[in-house]
């Protein structure tokens, strides 16, 4: 391995690091057992269409992936469960967290998301959204 010798460029390196670690992710989610199950882009990564990014995921198709995973959803369909998504609109630079209407109140729940998304919660808004109900 090659270690760099120039200050500048290690300052950089650990910059890009850095981004890439704490980039914000957008995608799908379920709530399972108290833990927040993703299939996610980077944000800055996924297309733009008219203004607005969103991820190619959708929850029908990731969620024989999930049943495989997680024993407890064995038999149930993927509505079934608490879901919900992360979108970004390039205008506002915002965030959007698209949840079941019933989980909009806790707060350790919508910390657990962004925290699994990397969200910035200054640049997030939280919507409980009728299509994500229980």
């Amino acid at each position: 391995m090659k270690y760099p010798n120039d200050p500048d460029q290690i300052a950089t390196e650990m910059q890009e690091v850095l981004l890439n670690e704490a980039a914000p992710e957008i995608g799908i989610f379920w709530l399972i057992g108290g833990e927040v199950i993703t299939f996610s882009v980077l944000a800055r990564d996924a297309e733009s269409y008219a203004g607005f990014r969103d991820s190619p995921h959708d929850h029908i198709n990731a969620w024989p992936s999930v049943q495989k995973t997680y024993p407890a959803v064995r038999g149930k369909e993927y509505d079934e469960v608490p879901r919900g998504r992360v979108t970004y609109t390039d205008s506002s630079g915002r965030y959007q967290v698209l949840m079941p209407p019933e989980l909009i109140g806790d707060k350790n729940m919508r910390r657990a998301i962004a925290s699994e998304f990397s969200l910035p919660i200054a640049k997030s808004d939280f919507v409980g959204d009728e299509h994500y109900a229980l």
